[in-house]
């Protein structure tokens, strides 16, 4: 009784979590804060060069980090954060280019 109530469970709310909306709103924010982010002159010349842009738009910790407005609003105000988000992109961008072993 209780593995069919489990499966039943999982299934439901497993399938919740799949759903591809749920991730609307992240994507939405991510935007938002990233238009935010282009009226700063440093973020807007990282995010123009194509390797960076693409990072900043499709890895995963990054887009963590964008989603978040205090990261944003951080950013934005600190240039110590923006020289370490400048190394974190640059850092990533080499993780995604390097040559990795078969």
């Amino acid at each position: 009784m209780e593995s069919i109530f489990g499966a039943v469970f999982e299934f439901i709310f497993g399938g919740i979590l799949e759903l591809p909306w749920w991730g609307w709103r992240s994507e939405k924010k991510l935007d938002r804060n990233i238009a935010s982010l282009m009226e700063e002159p440093w973020f807007a010349a990282l995010e123009k060069d194509y390797r960076y842009g693409f990072i900043i738009r499709n890895n995963e910790e990054l887009r963590r980090y964008l989603v978040k407005k205090e990261n944003v609003i951080r950013l934005a105000k600190h240039p110590e954060e923006q020289e370490m988000f400048t190394m974190l992109v640059k850092q990533e961008h080499l993780k995604f280019t390097s040559l990795k072993p078969l």
